[in-house]
């Protein structure tokens, strides 16, 4: 999720506060696009906080990737994909130690049947 006082939960920016913050860890919710993008967002429906409507399993990553939080400071972040956020981190440093060996992540998948 991360720090949501200071960013959207579920952004590569929430989690990157954590993990520089010390944390043993971080956990953030997947949804999957009709194109099977797993993307990091909390919700079902874009509505529910962003500027899109719709399911995110209903749309296609290329539908999706422009969506941005509607919410006061939230402006300007946008949904990430899974992806993104693991290469973001693939040569990120904590403390001068790797991630990977630091910190884990617990993705949070939900599945809409």
């Amino acid at each position: 999720m991360g720090i949501k006082s200071s960013y959207p939960i579920n952004t590569f920016e929430s989690i990157q506060k954590c993990l520089n913050m010390g944390s043993d860890g971080v956990e953030f919710d997947v949804q999957l696009t009709s194109d099977s993008v797993l993307v990091a967002y909390h919700g079902t429906d874009l509505s529910e906080s962003t500027n899109l409507s719709g399911k995110i399993s209903e749309l296609t990553w290329a539908e999706v990737k422009d969506a941005k939080y509607k919410t006061t400071p939230y402006l300007d972040y946008k949904i990430i994909s899974v992806n993104s956020i693991f290469s973001r981190f693939k040569n990120y440093m904590i403390s001068a130690i790797p991630w990977t060996v630091k910190s884990l992540i617990i993705m949070h998948i939900k599945v809409n049947i």
